[in-house]
């Protein structure tokens, strides 16, 4: 007698070697990733084609542009970071190298560098020049520095006042308050340094009397002359 067909069904199962075993789950379905193509353009390309420069300093000292905001001292400095010297400076008269090579020998207790390098600050900042032994601009870069480029005509006015200053009140000299006072105004005035103010500094003593002042210093940044009672 032929098997009907729920009998053929029911040998069929019976015969499945996996028709006991419970079966996984099929995984979720995920659609396939797209992929978009990204172009990297290089930062420093990236810069010149934005009008930038990549090249250059990051850091600003003195002006910004190679002026040093100190005209009346230079920073004389060993080779090695074995110390280094302040001498005096105008530049009017000085040259921050010839100054240097002068004082190197007794201030730096070291021979005289074949060549010296002017720059303006150290190590990112400052205001004054400073000289260090080598030569070309590198020497500045290495110390994180600009190559200076010479005294602002403001600074010759200034270095043409302090002449004038101490060929009128030598140092060790004095003179009353209201006499000082209007020479100071009188050669500002000669020299065309506007916006130039004068100070008196403060002294503990209140019986100092103003009958005998002398100069006591400048703060070239801020345009002001500093006077002292003797």
């Amino acid at each position: 007698m032929p098997m009907s067909d729920e009998e053929l069904e029911q040998m069929f199962r019976s015969a499945d070697p996996v028709a006991h075993r419970t079966l996984p789950d099929p995984p979720p379905f995920r659609p396939r990733a797209r992929f978009r193509r990204r172009f990297v353009i290089p930062v420093v390309a990236a810069l010149a084609i934005g009008g930038a420069t990549a090249a250059g300093t990051t850091w600003i000292v003195g002006d910004g542009e190679g002026h040093s905001f100190d005209s009346t001292t230079v920073s004389c400095m060993a080779a090695h970071g074995r110390g280094d010297a302040v001498v005096g400076f105008n530049p009017v008269t000085d040259d921050p190298l010839e100054q240097c090579a002068e004082a190197w020998e007794g201030m730096l207790d070291e021979p005289v560098p074949a060549e010296l390098t002017a720059c303006v600050g150290w190590n990112g900042s400052g205001d004054s020049v400073h000289v260090w032994p080598g030569s070309g601009p590198e020497v500045c870069v290495d110390h994180e520095s600009d190559p200076w480029a010479g005294p602002t005509p403001e600074q010759l006015d200034f270095g043409q006042f302090r002449l004038d200053l101490e060929s009128r009140l030598p140092s060790g000299e004095c003179l009353p308050r209201a006499e000082i006072e209007g020479l100071l105004s009188r050669l500002l005035a000669e020299n065309q340094l506007e916006g130039w103010t004068v100070h008196i500094v403060d002294s503990p003593n209140e019986a100092v009397s103003e009958d005998c002042m002398e100069l006591a210093h400048y703060l070239e940044d801020d345009r002001e002359v500093w006077i002292q009672a003797l």
